[in-house]
Formats: structure tokens, C-alpha cells, sequence
């Protein structure tokens, strides 16, 4: 589980949550022997670091001088601890072992493997799958696996060793800066330069037995190597035919600079951004709008008319699926990184990739079925999902910094059983229709320069002037405090008062605090800044004090 507002996922708001289903038991029959072991200690779960909150480098990172470079882990953990601080212990003559893995990084693609033993796969994105031996598993941000260590099938060689390497390596390939120097240290947190460590490593104890491990290099396993993350050769436990398309959406994405020259990312030509007309204008969630509202929105508002089977739209509203349809998207990536797209509420079914192009024909009986799809770069993917799950769902590349920049889209799935949600929905509780109907306060940001030099006396503040600045805060302030003139809106101002010193900029500020009242008894007017009653002042001398106006303008600082 994790969250989904701004970067709050990849600052450490996520953790693993285990459904148990009890058809699984018919995993542990296929694989010839009992399960053994289920332990929440088995659940590896990978993150990258970043020393800087991310929260900082998102602002960063949507700025013209990013260059589009998404922000360079720092590190990366496994359950929150870094390299060879893990450690775990196993009974080398026990039972087989699952061991579950979720890669809940913000930017990095992972494999794993551990040393002189089979990773025998059986679950991917939730669906079980025929047990598949490999050498080792990659995943993208987002997928999640299972596989089961038997320690009686470890390498001969390593047969009486005190312990096992495990090894999750990051593609280091993927970094924008990785083996150069960092244009941005604002941006790139502490990366100057040097190259992230690629290689996490933990240790499998055995009980008994000596530690640390009495090895150098792990034995080579004839294995197979999956070729990307998507494991499409994996077939699934219980086979599942994909239905023929009703519909087809078209579904193509890049990147680039917008009108501010900040890299965004595209979906069919536009970009997904929280202050958007048609988002701005809802004051409930899109979901409560459909519940709620008096939106009569079609079931087939998408369809193209001219071209039944097809669907169209972008990011700039929700696209409307009729409720029980199979809905096939080509994913065109015009982009040269890979990207995990993930689908809330359903899961699809993989068809191909330009990776696997031939698993279309190969597996057309048993498709493979996932929730998050990579798709490589410069390439693309077909996926189909059946539209049985009535509410509004997100599809949206799962890197946070991606879906900062606008790779994001929101599918509404049968608004007319939506709006008839008493059959469906179990109501919604109060206190969230309250919070979410709650009055939002809107910011206007003002700026201004003021002279108040004393023409006479270029050393000295003109006191006329002051007092006009003086009178011009204190009405907005006055503004600020009538909520009928300007209900649920706030002014702020970030004033650039200009003095030939530093010194001069403290008297000029020390008048201005003699001269502006507030009615609130602790207000008063503070050098450098001051956030008050919705007043936001700057003063201070020559050019130092417009970068600090204008930050506190366009950052809201």
C-alpha cells in the first residue's frame, strides 16, 4: 500500500500488505511438497533513498533547469536497511521457503538472485503462476513476485556454506547521471558524481552454522534469464482466455518541454496536471462527483462515433468506458526510457511487447495476466482488461517523478451504475464527504517592486513612501479578512523594497513595522519574511531580495 499525493510515497509512506487467498494451496501441490514457511520476514521490499526530501527535489526536478533529468537515488534499501546490514536466518533443512518481493522504488528497476540457488517462481502481480525456474527476476517499479527457495536444491558446491549472498542490482544504465557530473546539485540531492552502488547485498544465515559466508563467487546456474521484467514466458496456474476487443484506445506517450520550458510528460498530446480548468472546477473527488453530482455523462461519452470500436481521449477529463467491455490499449512509447504503466481497480492481460512480439500468437489461450505492464523504451505494449469494476480509476506510469510531470490518466468505468452506487457501494462515511467538501482557500500571489528612497538622499528611505507601502499591505490585509469579498481566497504579497545597504534595508524594515498594524495583537512586520494573516513581506537590500520575492511568489514559500 502507498500514497498517491505529490511524493509522499517516495518519502516512506508505503508498506506491504499480504492478502492470503486459500486457492494458493493448489501452488503448493504443484510444486511437490509442503509449503513450510510463511513469515512476514521473508518479504524483501526494495526502495530507493534520496538524502533530500523528495518533496524538495520534485520542485527541483519541475524546473527549466532539470533538463528533464528525473533526481538520482542517493542509495537504495531492502526493508529499510542498506547494503550487507540485512541478514536473515534459515534452516538449511527445512521446509521450502516463499519469499515475496515488492519493488517500491521511485525510479529503479531491480533483479534478484541469490547465490548458488533456483528462484522458483510461482506468483507475479498477484496472479500464480506454473512454478519457472530462473537465474534471476527483474522488476520494475511497482511489480511484485513471488518464488520459493528450496536450500535442498542448492549448488553442490555451496553445500555445506554458512551462509547465501542475496543480490538485488539496480540498472544503473537507467540513471541520467550515472558515471557523469550532476548538472544540478540542487536537483540530484548529494549525487556529485560518483556512481550510486549498484549492488545491494543481505545474508541468508543458516542455523548451526559459522558465519559470514566461506565463498568469493557463486556458482553459474544453468538457468533461464527472463528478458525483461514483464516474465511473459511465465504461464499462468489457472488459465485465463482473453476475450476478443470491444473497444481499442490508442495510447501514445512523450516527453517534452511546455510552454514554461518544464519537461512534462504526454498522453495522446496532453499533460495530467492537478490545476487543470476541469479539475480546479470540482470541489468533491471525481469518484463522489459520479455519486453525488448531477452528471448524466454517457456510458459511451469515449466512443468514437465514426469508428465504433474505438475509443478517444486524453488526459484533460476522464475517459468513459461502458460497464462489461473488453478494452484493448497499444501503449506507444515515444520515449527511450522504460516505463511500468499500472492499472488501478483491474488487472489486464499482457498480449505482447516488441520485446516479445510472438507471445500475441504463442499464449493467445493463456495470456499472461498482470497489473503493471513495462513497457520499453522507444517500443511499445498491448493490453486488455474487462471493464467489470464500475468507479473511476487511474492509469498512470508508477515513477512518482513521471507522474508529477503529467503521466497520468483517469478512466471512469460505468458512470451510470456509478450514480447508482446504493446497489454497489456501501455508503460513504460522513466525516469524508465532509472533509472533502470542505471549503478549498485558493492563493493569489502578488509581487511588487517599491522605491522608497528618499530622492533627495539616496541613503535614506522616502517616509511618504513608506507609508503608501505601508497602506497598500495593510488593505490587503483588509481584503484578506472580508470572507464576502473574496470568499475562500487569499492574497499574498512579496514586496522587493530596495536599499543602497544592508543596514538601510533594516531601518526601512524596523519603520515598516512601527507603521503597519494588523488587528491580530501578534502580528508584526518581520525582516526577510513574514507570513501573517496571509501577508507574506520581503524586505531586504539590492539584488538578494528579488530571488528571495520571487521564490517566495512562484514556490509559495
Amino acid at each position: 500500500y502507498h500514497a498517491h499525493h505529490r511524493m509522499q510515497y517516495s518519502d516512506g509512506l508505503y508498506g506491504p500488505l499480504v492478502v492470503f487467498d486459500p486457492a494458493e494451496n493448489s501452488i503448493f501441490e504443484s510444486l511437490g511438497s509442503p509449503y513450510g514457511v510463511e513469515d512476514p520476514k521473508w518479504i524483501l521490499m526494495f526502495a530507493d533513498w534520496y538524502d533530500v526530501p523528495a518533496e524538495q527535489l520534485m520542485n527541483d526536478y519541475l524546473s527549466p533547469a532539470s533538463g528533464g533529468d528525473e533526481p538520482v537515488p542517493d542509495a537504495f534499501t531492502v526493508n529499510n536497511q542498506f547494503s550487507r546490514k540485512f541478514t536473515i536466518e534459515a534452516d538449511p533443512f527445512g521446509d521450502p521457503i516463499r519469499v515475496r518481493v515488492i519493488n517500491a522504488g521511485t525510479f529503479s528497476m531491480v533483479k534478484i538472485s541469490v547465490d548458488g540457488m533456483p528462484l522458483q517462481l510461482i506468483e507475479l502481480d498477484t496472479t500464480q503462476v506454473q512454478p519457472l525456474d530462473l537465474q534471476f527476476i527483474q522488476l520494475n517499479v511497482a511489480q511484485r513476485c513471488s518464488f520459493v527457495l528450496d536450500f535442498s536444491r542448492l549448488a553442490s558446491t555451496l553445500a555445506n556454506t554458512s551462509s547465501l549472498n542475496i543480490r538485488i542490482s539496480v540498472l544503473g544504465e537507467m540513471y541520467p547521471t550515472y558515471n557523469q557530473s550532476a548538472p544540478n546539485n540542487n536537483l540530484y540531492g548529494t549525487f556529485s558524481g560518483n556512481p550510486v552502488e549498484l549492488d545491494w547485498i543481505g545474508t541468508i544465515k543458516f542455523k548451526g552454522r559459522n558465519y559470514p559466508a566461506d565463498y568469493t563467487e557463486p556458482p553459474f546456474l544453468n538457468l533461464p534469464s527472463p528478458p525483461d521484467s514483464n516474465i511473459l514466458e511465465a504461464r499462468a496456474l489457472h488459465a485465463s482466455r482473453a476475450p476478443q476487443p470491444d473497444y481499442y484506445f490508442q495510447f501514445v506517450v512523450q516527453f517534452h518541454s511546455d510552454e514554461n520550458d518544464v519537461n512534462r510528460a504526454y498522453i495522446n498530446g496532453y499533460t495530467y496536471v492537478n490545476e487543470r480548468p476541469y479539475t480546479a472546477a470540482r470541489t468533491v473527488p471525481t469518484l463522489f462527483h459520479y455519486i453525488y453530482g448531477n452528471d448524466n455523462t454517457s456510458d459511451y461519452a469515449s466512443v468514437d462515433k465514426s469508428k465504433k470500436k474505438s475509443i478517444v481521449g486524453d488526459p484533460r477529463s476522464p475517459v468513459v468506458l461502458p460497464y462489461g467491455k473488453c478494452v484493448e490499449m497499444f501503449i506507444n512509447n515515444t520515449d527511450g526510457g522504460e516505463h511500468p504503466f499500472h492499472l488501478h481497480g483491474h488487472v489486464f492481460w499482457i498480449i505482447g511487447t516488441n520485446t516479445f512480439p510472438n507471445a500475441a500468437t504463442l499464449y493467445k489461450n493463456n495470456y499472461l495476466v498482470r497489473d503493471v505492464v513495462s513497457v520499453p523504451g522507444n517500443g511499445w505494449a498491448r493490453i486488455r482488461f474487462k471493464t467489470t469494476n464500475p468507479g473511476v480509476w487511474m492509469f498512470h506510469c508508477h515513477i512518482p517523478w513521471h507522474q508529477a510531470a503529467g503521466f497520468v490518466i483517469n478512466f471512469v468505468v460505468a458512470p451510470s451504475r456509478i450514480r447508482n452506487h446504493t446497489a454497489i457501494f456501501d455508503p460513504i462515511p460522513q466525516n469524508q464527504i465532509a472533509a472533502c467538501s470542505a471549503p478549498v482557500k485558493r492563493i493569489i500571489k502578488l509581487g511588487g517592486y517599491f522605491n522608497i528612497l528618499n530622492p533627495a538622499n539616496q541613503s535614506q528611505f522616502n517616509v511618504e513612501q513608506a507609508q503608501s507601502l505601508a497602506a497598500f499591505m495593510m488593505a490587503v490585509n483588509e481584503i484578506n479578512q472580508n470572507k464576502v469579498l473574496l470568499p475562500n481566497f487569499e492574497l499574498r504579497v512579496a514586496v522587493r523594497v530596495s536599499m543602497p545597504d544592508f543596514a538601510g534595508a533594516i531601518d526601512a524594515a524596523e519603520y515598516l513595522a512601527t507603521i503597519v498594524t494588523f488587528p491580530s495583537s501578534d502580528a508584526s512586520l518581520k525582516f526577510v519574511s513574514q507570513d501573517n494573516i496571509g501577508v507574506d513581506v520581503v524586505v531586504g537590500a539590492g539584488s538578494d531580495i528579488e530571488t528571495v520575492a520571487m521564490n517566495q511568489i512562484f514556490t509559495g514559500r
